[in-house]
């Protein structure tokens, strides 16, 4: 069954929206996923290098 162009056009939005928004909500919880885990911020900020080489990687 072929795909609707305005079908393809909302999947490709939604798959653009997902990081950005993924991100603003990831950000500010970053101290308190820290503190909860008790480890370094530094620690914290390696799961966000983490998402971006994941997201890259799907993304191609």
């Amino acid at each position: 069954m072929p795909h609707s162009f305005a079908g393809n056009a909302l999947v490709l939005g939604l798959l653009a929206t997902i990081g950005p928004f993924a991100i603003d909500m990831y950000i500010p919880a970053r101290p308190s996923m820290a503190e909860h885990l008790q480890t370094s911020t530094a620690a914290a900020q390696m799961t966000l290098m983490a998402f971006f080489l994941g997201f890259g990687v799907t993304s191609r």
